[in-house]
């Protein structure tokens, strides 16, 4: 974080090239365990494949954790750095004692969670195998294979985690906020509380005016530029759960004094959102690239023209509807809607209808 942190205030944060390191991690470590990730045109596939690492040949084969009708008769386990004979358990790969951290010999930092599942699998591997070579019960054996299965089985739960799956950590230059109306913005526009503003683009702000503690006091001539930076912006709002694309939305952000995000009600449709207590969270990009990408692909235009049927969900209905309909039963009502609209409107009823104002939407 504050390698990050240093960079974005130096002005030096590139696109990171190919995929993120929790990605390539959690591909290693599946890997271990016999499955095999291919990531490409944007999907993901998965398959079996013989394990990566240091295999430790098992004494007989057991059902695979994961998929209880395939056998596993091997499992990749880390290949630990920098250690010795002396070090290592008889498979050759894990210390049997260390204080502290342990790291791949690929820079893969190794919980000691994980480093005694390894131990545990491979004494009970090693038991089977005594077990085998000594002609005992066929009952011993049972017990054996058994413990060996409740061992591997707790090794890949250490490998991978839940918390290697689930991506719902707190993300660096981000915020979240419950939510309010504000018919002063238009859906071009995202309100952020002041004090979220501040600390969200303070390290940004810091690369543009020089040294933190200018910024500290927050002068006007800070506060100007900050103001200026959020405008040339894109921020992403994103309101889960994402049951449609249009969960994520790129804005402009803005400043104001409450602690509540602002957004334009007619962004609740799409977003999926409502103001009863509901929260959106706010990602900032940093690069040029991902500042690029999120004006090109996460507008709410970008999202009407890849789906212009979303346009009917952005229609007033019920008590709105009702007074656009009052307004228009005027020659003066309907040039007011016109001009707030910026095009002309039909009353096929004598008045506004949904329908009519639906279609010139459309024309915009």
């Amino acid at each position: 974080g504050q390698e990050l942190l240093q960079r974005v205030m130096a002005g030096t944060v590139e696109q990171m090239e190919g995929l993120s390191p929790q990605y390539n991690r959690l591909k290693k470590h599946l890997a271990l365990a016999g499955i095999e990730v291919e990531y490409a045109d944007q999907q993901a596939t998965f398959g079996f494949d013989r394990p990566n690492g240091q295999v430790l040949k098992l004494a007989r084969p057991v059902p695979h954790p994961w998929f209880g009708s395939r056998l596993m008769d091997e499992v990749g386990l880390p290949v630990i750095a920098g250690g010795t004979t002396d070090d290592l358990l008889p498979s050759g790969t894990v210390p049997s004692q260390h204080d502290g951290s342990w790291w791949t010999d690929e820079g893969w930092q190794i919980d000691a969670s994980l480093v005694r599942a390894c131990q545990q699998l491979t004494a009970a591997n090693q038991h089977l195998l005594r077990l085998l070579s000594q002609g005992v019960t066929e009952l011993q054996v049972t017990q054996a294979c058994r413990q060996l299965e409740q061992r591997l089985r707790d090794y890949l739960n250490q490998l991978v985690s839940r918390k290697e799956v689930s991506f719902h950590s707190r993300t660096f230059f981000s915020g979240r906020a419950v939510i309010e109306p504000d018919i002063d913005l238009s859906y071009y526009h995202v309100g952020l509380p002041d004090e979220m503003a501040w600390r969200l683009f303070r390290p940004l702000l810091v690369n543009r005016l020089g040294p933190a503690e200018a910024i500290n006091e927050r002068p006007a001539e800070a506060a100007a530029a900050l103001d200026q930076l959020m405008a040339e912006s894109w921020v992403i709002v994103y309101r889960a759960p994402a049951i449609r694309e249009t969960a994520f939305i790129a804005c402009r952000p803005v400043r104001h004094p409450h602690n509540s995000i602002h957004i334009d009600p007619i962004l609740c449709t799409p977003m999926n959102a409502n103001f009863d207590g509901d929260q959106v969270a706010v990602f900032l990009p940093l690069t040029a690239a991902a500042q690029q990408e999120a004006g090109q692909t996460l507008c709410l235009e970008v999202h009407l023209q890849n789906n212009p049927n979303l346009l009917s969900s952005l229609v007033p209905a019920l008590a709105p509807m009702w007074g656009l309909a009052s307004l228009s039963l005027t020659s003066a009502g309907r040039t007011k809607i016109e001009e707030l609209i910026g095009t002309s409107v039909e009353t096929p009823m004598g008045y506004l209808t949904r329908g009519a104002l639906h279609l010139a939407l459309k024309e915009i």
